[in-house]
């Protein structure tokens, strides 16, 4: 199941959107800087109302076992 897009911009800021029946939002992510292998990739990023930036979640990037693809979850 799919609820959500990522793009990535012209400066090459990645951003995106997800909906489900209980929220709808745009978000950002950054990028994580760690040397902690189990460390997450990016990230996610949204305005609270007050328009600040306030981190909402976390991306760990995988590999899938057969094909050797990335994705992230």
């Amino acid at each position: 199941m799919n609820i959500g897009t990522i793009q990535c911009n012209d400066q090459g800021r990645l951003s995106g959107s997800l909906a489900t029946v209980m929220v709808a939002m745009r978000f950002a992510l950054r990028e994580v800087g760690s040397a902690n292998e189990k460390a997450p990739r990016f990230e996610i990023l949204t305005r609270s109302t007050g328009g600040a930036f306030v981190q909402v979640g976390a991306l760990w990037e995988r590999a899938s076992n057969e094909t050797g693809e990335c994705f992230l979850q």
